[in-house]
């Protein structure tokens, strides 16, 4: 069994990356701000799936140091040929 003082120098030792935290989709459809700390507005409820648990304080907090992202980009047709242009958003 590790302790939680090994657990932390092994984070701080290490980089972590956080593979699963997903923020995007839910930042673009609910407009959740990643820069402030967001809290459950229904702690009973075990998932809730409109609730943003991931957010840049609870990641500086938790000592993740990369988040693995995947950025969904809109495709559309222009004159029968699909337009890969770039869709930006900032924090």
């Amino acid at each position: 069994m590790v302790s939680i003082a090994e657990a932390r120098e092994f984070n701080q030792l290490n980089t972590v990356v956080d593979i699963h935290a997903h923020p995007v989709l839910k930042t673009y459809l609910f407009d959740y701000n990643l820069c402030e700390m967001h809290q459950n507005p229904l702690p009973v409820i075990g998932f809730n799936p409109f609730y943003l648990q991931v957010d840049i304080p609870k990641l500086l907090q938790g000592g993740i140091d990369v988040v693995f992202v995947v950025d969904f980009r809109k495709e559309s047709l222009k004159n029968g040929a699909v337009d890969n242009t770039y869709y930006t958003s900032s924090l």
